[in-house]
């Protein structure tokens, strides 16, 4: 959690309507608390869940991809790597706004190939085919998992399904090979 209050904090020079704005940070013996400057109503996910179908018309999955688009941009400009998009991470402010609220796997890396990073983290489904396969990864990373969620938004189910975590890596693996 340390991690991800202080990538936070570096960012406060950069605010964006995308990406929630670390207000303060404080902790009691045993629990760290943080206040943003969002007031996150709903994730996505249970927003697309109450959606007909479970999933949401094309204009709406747009608009919401459109700010995933600009939270990864903001993000991506100053050299770090979200590793969590998913539904259930992203959250609806009340303005409407979609915004990434779960940064504990962030971590400062580019999109230059000579800067890897050889961590399996996020969501099983969400993870690009370098992940899975362990050849160390860039950002890009987040632009698969955007491409997932946007399918997610669209047709109401993953991309990539299993009973387990093999399965699913398995079945990423079948899809680019």
């Amino acid at each position: 959690m340390m991690h991800s209050v202080r990538m936070l904090a570096s960012l406060q020079g950069a605010p964006s309507l995308f990406v929630p704005q670390l207000i303060c940070v404080f902790e009691d013996p045993n629990r760290l608390f943080t206040v943003y400057s969002s007031c996150l109503v709903c994730t996505l996910n249970s927003l697309r869940l109450q959606s007909e179908g479970g999933k949401f018309d094309e204009a709406d999955a747009k608009y919401l991809c459109a700010c995933c688009v600009l939270a990864l941009e903001s993000l991506h400009l100053q050299d770090f790597a979200l590793r969590s998009l998913c539904s259930d991470t992203i959250g609806m402010t009340a303005e409407g706004f979609a915004q990434p609220m779960e940064f504990s796997y962030a971590k400062r890396l580019s999109s230059n190939e000579d800067e890897r990073s050889s961590t399996v983290c996020g969501v099983p489904s969400y993870r690009a085919p370098e992940m899975v396969g362990g050849d160390g990864h860039t950002a890009d990373v987040d632009l698969w998992a955007l491409g997932v969620l946007l399918y997610e938004m669209i047709v109401g189910r993953m991309p990539f399904e299993g009973d387990t975590e093999l399965e699913v890596h398995n079945r990423i693996r079948q899809h680019v090979g």
